[in-house]
């Protein structure tokens, strides 16, 4: 197998049409995902490898299959799956498809140039090809990230196995002071029975900097500026209390609607904030099938009608899984950057303007995002 590390270059997507991965899809997984799954943090997709992903699959198939795909993931989108390693913010990863042993049409690898690896592989004997794509989805993004491949997602029955992971590295435009960071109160999501799940966290504070807020209906907006671009965000949603009428207690955190969310962006002024912000260190894995790509129509990935065509004349070729990781590591600096490295801590305005407070103690959707497109988001429902 070759290894290779290829930096994407981040694209600006044309129209709401062809965003809709950055617009809807997420909502979709991270409805399935944070219901599914109270034991992790959080919730976490890196877009551009998940994209790449679906765009192979778009490649490789044809028929009605193709159809589900069309206007989300199709050839017309220029490919330029490279970006150096000075464009910021920073992004790489890795995707591979797997599939069992065929013959493979020279024109399936070229269509898959740029966008993703083509492999065959022995379902049936895993253990030395499993850790060794394990190995290279950690060497290709983060040693953070889960062990995304693992033995039961394989047996005689599988076809084809979608994989990717990613990362995110970006630094604040304002650090936060390390001497400014301490332990603060967390409310998780309540549990099954209705009990608070309330922890001490380690929290950065940071005032005396304008930022994009805005009052929602359903929670609050924060729109933190990142180094490198003005035109890039660190988008905080935080959810909205609702308390008992009997005791006036918390009885419920509900997250804000986010399904296009650069339109949250127009709604957002100008406000000196005092912000408070949870340091996070996770990573979060998750299999699409065969819960998420049915709410996403796309029921002819996965159905023993699938067309894949254009892979191989194969017949019975569908998507076994598609799995997806990605790691965070948030901090004084920014998002996944080298501890070692250098920046000068920023001075805040001498301002004695009156402040809006917005301390993010309970659960909260956040992204990395321009105008146009997004390039990680997840939520953090308090730490396990």
């Amino acid at each position: 197998m070759i290894y290779k590390l290829a930096y994407f270059l981040l694209l600006t997507l044309v129209n709401a049409q062809n965003e809709s991965l950055s617009l809807y899809e997420p909502s979709i997984i991270h409805e399935y995902t944070v219901k599914g799954h109270q034991g992790v943090p959080g919730t976490l997709i890196c877009h551009r490898p998940l994209h790449f992903a679906f765009r192979a699959l778009y490649h490789l198939s044809g028929g009605e299959t193709r159809k589900d795909l069309e206007n989300r993931w199709n050839s017309k989108w220029p490919v330029h799956a490279y970006m150096s390693a000075f464009e910021w913010p920073k992004s790489w990863g890795f995707r591979t498809l797997l599939v069992k042993p065929m013959e493979i049409t020279d024109s399936a690898r070229e269509a898959l140039e740029n966008v993703s690896e083509l492999e065959t592989m022995d379902f049936t004997k895993t253990q030395e090809s499993v850790s060794e794509i394990n190995e290279r989805v950690q060497l290709l993004t983060s040693p953070m990230v889960d062990k995304v491949l693992k033995k039961r997602n394989l047996s005689q029955k599988t076809k084809m196995v979608s994989i990717s992971a990613g990362v995110v590295e970006v630094y604040w435009k304002y650090p936060f002071a390390s001497e400014n960071t301490g332990l603060e109160l967390f409310n998780g999501h309540f549990g099954e029975q209705g009990e608070e799940r309330v922890a001490m966290i380690p929290t950065m504070r940071q005032y005396g900097f304008n930022y994009t807020y805005a009052q929602l209906d359903d929670g609050e907006m924060l729109l933190m500026p990142l180094a490198g671009s003005d035109d890039v965000f660190f988008m905080i949603l935080l959810s909205s209390v609702v308390y008992s009428s009997q005791d006036s207690k918390p009885v419920k955190f509900v997250m804000p609607k986010y399904g296009n969310i650069f339109d949250l962006i127009k709604k957002g002024s100008s406000r000196l904030v005092d912000v408070k912000l949870p340091k996070m260190k996770y990573s979060y894995s998750v299999d699409l099938v065969p819960k998420v790509l049915p709410k996403m129509s796309l029921n002819n990935l996965l159905n023993e009608d699938a067309d894949f065509g254009n892979l191989s004349s194969t017949d019975d070729l569908r998507l076994s899984s598609m799995l997806h990781t990605s790691a965070i590591d948030l901090d004084e600096r920014g998002i996944n950057v080298a501890k070692n490295s250098f920046i000068l801590n920023q001075d805040p305005n001498n301002n004695y303007e009156p402040f809006t407070e917005f301390h993010v103690n309970r659960p909260f959707f956040f992204a990395i995002l321009d105008r146009h497109q997004v390039f990680l988001s997840g939520e953090f429902t308090g730490p396990q």
